[in-house]
């Protein structure tokens, strides 16, 4: 199986060497470079091998770019572009770089394969998977914590204004009422 597809090439880009394409292989064998049917620039994807994408018909009553339909005809996941990108030994470790650096089995360490998924699917996730739940909880606390400040402060506004409203004495720092 190939890691580059031509698709439409609209551009008319020139394919990658073979031997860049191999050693892209070599680090994983799910990455694809594709050239884009929206702007004369490459992709690159990876294959979708565990999940199930979106069909056609997921976009019968959605306007998605050509781009989008192209990766869905290949079952395809974008990962990043590649603008006026070269094919030389000094990019391809730049882009392997930050791949380990940013990929999404970056937590991992490696590629996924399918007894990790298998394994990650019976405990609970990936550790990527474990990383971004723990951020979205974090994340939640902050704004719970923001909102139950915000609203105690607030609340306690209101109070003392209908307590003023009534007549009622308020921070009489220790005087008591005549």
């Amino acid at each position: 199986m190939t890691n580059f597809l031509r698709d439409r090439n609209l551009f008319q880009l020139a394919a990658p060497p073979a031997w860049w394409l191999r050693r892209l292989a070599d680090f994983d064998a799910d990455l694809v470079v594709i050239p884009s049917r929206e702007r004369p620039l490459f992709w690159l994807a990876r294959r979708i091998r565990f999940a199930q994408p979106f069909t056609g018909k997921a976009f019968k009553d959605l306007t998605v770019g050509p781009d989008s339909q192209m990766f869905t005809t290949h079952r395809l996941v974008n990962v990043v572009t590649m603008i006026s990108f070269t094919w030389s030994e000094q990019a391809l470790l730049e882009l392997l770089g930050w791949l380990q650096r940013n990929d999404t089995w970056a937590e991992e360490g490696r590629p996924l394969d399918a007894a990790d998924v298998q394994t990650a699917n019976l405990n609970g996730g990936s550790k990527f998977t474990k990383a971004i739940e723990a951020a979205e909880r974090e994340r939640e606390r902050k704004a719970a914590l923001l909102q139950r400040e915000t609203i105690y402060h607030a609340t306690g506004d209101a109070w003392r204004s209908l307590s003023a409203r009534r007549g009622s004495r308020i921070l009489n720092a220790g005087r008591p009422a005549a």
